[in-house]
């Protein structure tokens, strides 16, 4: 969930899952075939970003994702190794080893009791991958009509 989110678009993050950030990701990665022909796949495949994003993520998410200026730079934020998890994991299911199908990922936020921003990777009952992005409940900060989720630094990357 990015920082200057609204009330309202928080409590809906709350009961569904879903922020706009992970109904762009599910929505990119929808068409598996789609997503390999892509022309970042074979960097996307073959990089690791537990130092943190490669600099051609940054267009990604502005040009094909269509996120907001916070929301890119929350993405970018989010720590080195838990984007590291998102990233093999989503290769894993559009891409997967051996004779498996192609499956969409589906992305999810939650808050969570622990002290840092958390990427986990499950499978849904229909054995469908699923990666939740989690943040501190510590993490979140109301200010008016503003709710500040303040999990990643809050300034801006490029």
């Amino acid at each position: 969930m990015p920082a200057y989110s609204t009330v309202q678009a928080f409590i809906n993050a709350i009961n569904t899952g879903k922020t706009h950030i992970t109904q762009s990701l599910d929505s990119f990665f929808s068409n598996p075939a789609q997503v390999t022909g892509h022309n970042n796949w074979s960097d996307f495949v073959n990089s690791n970003w537990s130092a943190g994003p490669p600099a051609w993520l940054s267009g990604v998410l502005d040009n094909d994702l269509g996120l907001t200026p916070p929301e890119r730079n929350h993405v970018l934020a989010w720590p080195g190794p838990e984007l590291e998890k998102a990233r093999d994991a989503a290769v894993r299911a559009v891409d997967p080893p051996g004779q498996a199908p192609a499956r969409a990922p589906k992305f999810f936020w939650e808050l969570y009791r622990g002290p840092t921003p958390r990427t986990d990777i499950r499978l849904s009952s229909a054995g469908d991958p699923e990666i939740v992005f989690r943040s501190p409940r510590a993490a979140v900060v109301i200010e008016g009509d503003e709710v500040f989720v303040r999990d990643v630094p809050l300034e801006p990357m490029n």
